[in-house]
């Protein structure tokens, strides 16, 4: 845990260039296809994921690859929207779908929000006896930005932490947002999101 800390970081960071979304049209269906295809093999190999798109053509993606992954895999998702955009929020949503199933025992009154996301994400990892997938929709839509940066960061960290650490090997992310997750990030000193594999519809 302490490991984890260090990694996801304080909050805070300053903030940089607004980044403007990119205007996408609609992907053809032959595209959307495609996306989802690939997609599917890289989650299959538990990689890191990344769809950047118009909101009704991600939602499509994920929804085709939430069918295909339902029966063997764990899938925790939830839609980021401005009203509930925190991590707190998006922790919380999480874990009412894992509801009885898994509960990661973690002692969070002292933890900041970033550490209980973590706390929670390898909680769950450990815990699964399936492997597990946990899709963030909508990504742009987290209202404090500095949240998105930790995030962003946060999840780069449970990323690094498949090299000491085992349980967390199960797990795997898949972004969605109307543009790539660099793209999103407000500090421009933060490393870039360069541990996933990115798909642009």
């Amino acid at each position: 845990m302490d490991r984890l800390r260090e990694l996801f970081g304080a909050r805070g960071a300053k903030k940089g260039p607004d980044q403007q979304p990119p205007a996408y049209p609609q992907a053809s269906p032959e595209r959307i296809n495609q996306v989802i295809h690939e997609v599917a093999e890289k989650l299959r190999r538990r990689m890191y994921s990344s769809v950047s798109g118009n909101p009704q053509d991600t939602a499509r993606v994920v929804d085709a690859l939430v069918t295909k992954f339902a029966d063997d895999h764990l899938i925790l998702r939830t839609a980021i929207t401005k009203e509930d955009g925190s991590i707190d929020e998006v922790r919380k949503i999480l874990t009412e779908q894992v509801a009885q199933a898994i509960r990661p025992e973690v002692e969070q009154s002292r933890l900041s929000t970033m550490d209980k996301f973590g706390a929670f994400c390898e909680g769950v990892a450990v815990k699964s006896d399936k492997p597990i997938i946990i899709i963030l929709e909508d990504l742009q839509n987290m209202g404090v930005e500095q949240d998105r940066d930790s995030l962003i960061r946060g999840i780069r960290a449970l990323f690094n932490e498949r090299a000491s650490n085992p349980g967390v090997d199960n797990l795997t992310f898949l972004l969605t947002a109307d543009r790539p997750p660099d793209k999103l990030l407000v500090d421009p000193k933060l490393t870039p999101y360069n541990i996933g594999e990115h798909v642009t519809l």
